[in-house]
This record gives structure tokens, C-alpha cells and sequence, in this order.
């Protein structure tokens, strides 16, 4: 196996992931105030969640676009026009697993675990999008279905945090 520039962008991208949690972890103070404390540390709270959440969801998509430069088979294999269904059951069930794992043990402690689990959650939430645009949009090139998938599931997510 033979190590492409892409791959060096996608270590690049965890590694900046690793970096956001650190910061994200530093400021955690402004993430953490109640609404009922004060208006103006509300909404600074949520920017920061906001800026938080939409960078872990461009790297996502950042990510899957260096997997499609690198990979002539992402998307086009035909287990893909599965994977609407299938990503969901996967999902849930490593969820669970991880919740599970983080109740029973000692990772009760440790806090870099809940960023394992957001960002699981946000990639598989984009890579679930991902492969509901490349079924529906099967003509489409890879980068226009990557930039959709971001797009939408950065307001799905943006309405599941504020509205519901």
C-alpha cells in the first residue's frame, strides 16, 4: 500500500481534529454556562458550539473528498445503494457500544472519550447523508455529492441542536 499526498491530508485532518478537541477542551468553560446565567454568555456558547460543530463537520467532508481522490471505488461500488440502511443499524449498534463502554468503565473520567464520540457521531452522520445524496443523485461528480453531504448535514445538524 502506498501512501498518497491524500493520505497525508487525511492524517493532516485527524490531526487537526485532535487539535480542535484540545481547544475545545481549553475553552470549555464558555461551552458549559446555563442559558439562565446570562444572555450574552448564551449565545457566545453557542457560537462556540456552532463554530465547533461545523468544523468537525467540514473536516468530515474533508476527509471523504481526499478518500474520493484517492480511491476510484469510493461510492461506486454497489453495496453503496445499500448503505441507507445500513449505515444506521452499524451506527447505533457501535453507539451503543461506546456508551456502554464509557458507563461501565473507567472512561467515566476521561473526557477525550466524548470527543471520540461526537466526532464518530458527525462523521457517520455525514457519511449517512453522503450515502443518501449518491443514491438519489447518481449522476452527480464525487465533489458535488461530498459539498451536498456537508451542506445538508450541517443543517440537519444545526436544527437538531437549536430547534429540537
Amino acid at each position: 500500500m502506498r501512501i498518497t499526498k491524500w493520505s497525508v491530508y487525511q492524517i493532516i485532518i485527524l490531526l487537526l481534529l485532535v487539535v480542535l478537541a484540545f481547544l475545545a477542551e481549553r475553552f470549555n468553560q464558555g461551552i458549559a454556562i446555563q442559558p439562565s446565567q446570562n444572555e450574552q454568555f448564551t449565545i457566545i456558547s453557542m457560537v462556540i458550539i456552532v463554530t465547533f460543530t461545523m468544523t468537525v463537520i467540514f473536516f468530515s467532508s474533508s476527509f471523504y473528498y481526499f478518500q474520493a481522490k484517492k480511491s476510484n471505488t469510493f461510492l461506486r461500488h454497489s453495496l453503496w445503494n445499500k448503505m441507507p440502511l445500513i449505515i444506521p443499524v452499524v451506527f447505533s449498534v457501535l453507539i451503543i457500544v461506546m456508551l456502554a463502554l464509557y458507563m461501565m468503565t473507567s472512561l467515566q473520567d476521561q473526557r477525550w472519550f466524548m470527543y471520540v464520540i461526537i466526532y464518530f457521531s458527525l462523521f457517520a452522520a455525514n457519511l449517512f447523508v453522503l450515502s443518501i445524496v449518491n443514491k438519489v443523485n447518481e449522476s452527480s461528480s464525487l465533489l458535488l455529492k461530498i459539498k451536498y453531504s456537508g451542506a445538508a448535514t450541517a443543517l440537519f445538524i444545526l436544527v437538531v441542536l437549536f430547534v429540537v
